[in-house]
């Protein structure tokens, strides 16, 4: 059966690895700030190439993170994080979600591809391209860190499959944050298979019935 998790507990996982992505990517933001000098108007294929790799190492370190937050995440609630893995984590950000009403990679390459575009523009002009480069990390780590919670979500959606379950209980974080639309499902009783979806930076969870 799986186990019982206190409220503030659910999302701890996800807290750390937030406050740890939001120093780790601003700081490879900064790094890579220093290639802005460099670049001139005869080499623009340089801007992409670097811009390329910066989001490729980047999101390495996020999905690293990912999969670090699922294990523990499932392992609250069944103890063993069993199919917890860089596949596992692939096939969840591949699926349209519901919650952000897009699909990660294509909105990681979008948002690749926006900073190309951007910087591409500030060629010449280090000081655009710093500010550009800052509106990106913006942008980028607020994707970065909306997906944590979502992948606890994932995560602990996994178990209950694994475990049988068949329905589970909408619970609130029954603070002064809770919305209107979460407190009128609060204690309402789901199939798994068709929960509605949560909407952005909600902290409502399910738990087995």
């Amino acid at each position: 059966m799986p186990r019982a998790s206190k409220p503030k507990d659910i999302y701890r996982h996800s807290d750390k690895a937030i406050k740890h992505l939001k120093r780790a990517i601003p700081a490879m933001y900064q790094n890579f700030s220093h290639k802005l000098a460099g670049w001139d108007e005869l080499n623009l294929i340089r801007v992409k190439e670097d811009v390329d790799q910066l989001f490729a190492e980047m999101d390495r370190v996020v999905r690293n993170e990912y999969v670090k937050i699922a294990r523990e995440a499932k392992k609250d609630v069944d103890g063993d994080p069993v199919g917890i893995n860089l596949i596992w984590l692939g096939l969840m950000l591949s699926a349209f979600s519901p919650v952000t009403n897009y699909q990660y990679p294509a909105e990681w390459r979008r948002k690749r591809d926006r900073t190309v575009e951007s910087l591409m523009s500030s060629v010449g002009n280090p000081q655009l391209g710093r500010t550009l480069l800052r509106r990106s990390m913006t942008i980028t780590l607020r994707q970065i860190t909306q997906f944590c919670d979502i992948i606890t979500d994932d995560a602990r959606k996994t178990a209950y499959e694994q475990a049988g379950v068949k329905k589970v209980r909408w619970v609130t974080q029954q603070d002064a944050k809770v919305c209107s639309v979460c407190r009128s499902r609060s204690n309402h009783i789901y199939d798994l298979a068709s929960v509605p979806p949560k909407h952005p930076n909600c902290r409502c969870y399910l738990i087995p019935v």
